[in-house]
């Protein structure tokens, strides 16, 4: 497993936009925390996950899901981003289907301007 260093250009809402790969983590585990709902276990790879970011989700070499990252912590705190070598638990908006094994890509949209 290693991160994309070509880069991803789509067009969207009518102008060019740059995916950069951040970071990237694989599920070690998941929870179900009463109020919180669903929380994978996740240690990072590579690069960094940060607070924010989009996170694609992929099982299997199959995307599952794209959606924005919920929350990020370290133990019971918040933080803004968590180094390769590090678990954190994260939750996903819209998402309850985690499971072991999955692989978090975090990346965020970048506008290119001409």
């Amino acid at each position: 497993i290693s991160m994309t260093t070509t880069p991803d250009i789509k067009f969207i809402y009518g102008t060019f936009a740059d995916f950069e790969i951040g970071g990237l983590g694989t599920g070690t585990s998941k929870y179900a925390i009463t109020g919180v709902g669903k929380v994978a276990g996740c240690y990072v790879l590579e690069g960094k996950i940060a607070r924010g970011v989009n996170i694609r989700l992929v099982r299997e070499g199959i995307i599952i899901t794209d959606v924005k990252l919920a929350s990020l912590k370290r133990f019971k705190d918040d933080v803004r981003e968590v180094a390769a070598g590090y678990e954190c638990g994260i939750t996903l908006e819209k998402t309850a289907d985690l499971k072991e094994g999955d692989i978090f890509e975090a990346y965020e949209i970048q506008e290119i301007k001409d």
